[in-house]
């Protein structure tokens, strides 16, 4: 009976994780003591090989440290424009040691960071972060090196006509592609992260003066209340923000196609580009079934514009 009294018993509740990139306590700023911060990083990337904690003097008078992780930076770019010249460099003060990276280092994208929860999301992302000892700051180097797969043509939507290029699993990549077709000021591209675990970066793109205000906001709106442990691909979130999920007839419409996205942009409609899926989706406003990609040839929003 004893051990039928211990099944039965209740168990204690397991209370969620919390991860550190979103953690209320992490969103504070940083101490100006190095030492303060590089305890509180470390603790961050506990249990993590992968993760490289670099201290060094910037001219034999400041002490620095440098975070980044393997395979996601540029390894030979941080010794070579980072380490290298601020090793040799006489500053005095942290914030000459900023100037001299934005003026004498072209190659650096330097960006200022002033949280526990920016510098934890940018070293999970794969951006080397600088703390400097006697400043509350750290700085974002944007030496991030991640390997892509090339351009081609999307396989499952073939076509005679047309160009023949596709999107990728970089959301960075596509962005990229939606600006060489459509050079134009009024289209935006907004960022948002979605995913307590993931924190996936998820771009809207539209055309200003073309898309409907209101079907935009409606649009940001669906997608600021998403509260899900990650998002790994667009179908979840598809799922998330669709007025009937279990309706038979289409509600977005999903291409890998580069113009059919732009057609849909210069229509008015809005793009969800996420990072790490090749496949994006439009928000049609009002749905037509007949502007589904499956009812007609791949290639006739080409033809027709």
């Amino acid at each position: 009976m004893r051990g039928f009294r211990g099944f039965f018993r209740k168990k204690p509740e397991v209370k969620n994780p919390v991860i550190p990139s979103t953690r209320e306590d992490l969103r504070v700023g940083l101490y100006r003591d190095l030492e303060k911060n590089h305890r509180v990083m470390k603790d961050l990337f506990n249990r993590c090989y992968d993760v490289n904690f670099r201290i060094f003097r910037i001219g034999k008078e400041i002490e620095a440290e440098i975070i980044y992780v393997d395979n996601m930076a540029h390894f030979d770019d941080i010794n070579t424009h980072i380490l290298a010249p601020l090793m040799r460099k006489s500053c005095s003060r942290p914030e000459e040691v900023e100037a001299f990276l934005r003026e004498e280092l072209p190659a650096v994208y330097v960006k200022p960071v002033e949280t526990f929860d920016e510098c934890a999301r940018l070293v999970s992302s794969g951006e080397p972060v600088l703390f400097i000892d006697g400043w509350n700051r750290a700085l974002n180097l944007g030496l991030i090196q991640l390997e892509r797969r090339a351009v081609t043509d999307p396989e499952g939507e073939p076509i005679i006509r047309g160009p023949k290029e596709g999107f990728i699993e970089s959301a960075q990549t596509n962005t990229a592609l939606l600006r060489r077709r459509i050079q134009s000021p009024q289209l935006k591209l907004e960022e948002m992260r979605l995913g307590r675990y993931t924190q996936t970066r998820v771009i809207i793109a539209y055309m200003e003066g073309i898309a409907n205000n209101s079907v935009l906001d409606e649009v940001k709106r669906r997608l600021e209340r998403i509260d899900v442990d990650g998002v790994l691909e667009s179908g979840i979130i598809e799922e998330l923000i669709e007025d009937n999920p279990y309706s038979p007839f289409p509600q977005i419409h999903f291409t890998e196609r580069v113009d059919a996205v732009c057609a849909d942009l210069l229509s008015g409609r809005i793009a969800i580009i996420t990072d790490g899926t090749p496949d994006t989706f439009a928000q049609l406003s009002p749905v037509v079934l007949g502007h589904r990609r499956g009812y007609h040839p791949a290639d006739q929003s080409v033809l027709e514009l």
